[in-house]
């Protein structure tokens, strides 16, 4: 499907798959495993990206960026863990740091879990569709927020490739609001604090800068309205919006971003 104002030539949109897909192709379709040897299926690697003319994510390109919030909390996770579970006697260092590791990234893999959890939930609760009574913490106080403002969903959990800058990803929610408003939401759960403030880690404006970008196209960036909306894991019915108030400046940093990643992976899709 054409992306809207027909930039075709831009951006395109289809509708997205189920999966943390990290490569896709041209059209938009998600690549994460390919078919091995054996007939079974792995990782897709830069490798396999490379012979197919595979497009990174978003997240990918931003990946290359220090993100000093999330690596602190990562260690957080850890010093946890390793009080949790002290080395027994007899136990050699190796093994306790291993199981120390692993224990801390249970709890990284189950931060992404409710986030993808939650995802699907606003995105059937959008389409119309039934939603998990026990998820109506978070998704509440979400729809009371969207109708209490002139919200016109375009598109729901959407693929989107920039054939530009030779980039895809999956955009959260597109909208038009108002006479010829338009908009990107994207949305993060996160443990809040009573009291304070949420505020965007480093990437997330340049994040909404590109999914802007695929699907408003580069020329409107200046009236795109950004935001990510913040729902709290840890106080039910709060949620925080969080405005990108220049997306152009986003965007520029962003691209900056894609180039030291194609310099790193020593590949470029956008020349295939």
């Amino acid at each position: 499907t054409g992306a809207p104002g027909g930039r075709d030539d831009m951006a395109i949109v289809v509708t997205a798959e189920t999966g943390n897909a990290h490569w896709y192709t041209p059209e938009g379709q998600a690549m994460h495993t390919v078919e091995t040897a054996a007939g079974g299926t792995r990782r897709t690697y830069i490798g396999d990206a490379r012979k197919r003319g595979l497009y990174p994510s978003v997240t990918a390109i931003l990946g290359i960026l220090d993100k000093p919030a999330l690596t602190t909390w990562k260690i957080e996770q850890a010093l946890i863990a390793s009080e949790a579970m002290p080395r027994p006697v007899g136990e050699d260092v190796a093994s306790w740091r291993k199981r120390v590791v692993d224990a801390s990234y249970e709890q990284v893999e189950k931060a992404a879990d409710v986030g993808t959890t939650v995802h699907a939930a606003i995105a059937a609760m959008l389409a119309g569709q039934p939603t998990p009574p026990d998820l109506e913490q978070y998704l509440a106080p979400v729809r009371d927020w969207l109708d209490g403002r002139d919200v016109r969903p375009a598109a729901i959990e959407q693929v989107v490739t920039n054939r530009a800058e030779g980039y895809a990803g999956t955009v959260d929610l597109a909208f038009r609001y108002g006479r010829g408003g338009v908009g990107i939401l994207d949305w993060k759960t996160r443990k809040t604090t009573p009291g304070r403030e949420v505020e965007q880690y480093d990437g997330q404006a340049m994040q909404l800068a590109a999914y802007a970008a695929a699907y408003w196209g580069v020329p409107k960036l200046p009236i795109v309205l950004a935001a990510n909306l913040f729902i709290s894991s840890t106080e039910p019915g709060r949620i925080d919006v969080v405005k990108c108030p220049n997306l152009v400046a986003a965007y520029d940093a962003f691209r900056a971003a894609a180039v030291v990643w194609r310099y790193q992976k020593s590949y470029d899709p956008r020349v295939l």
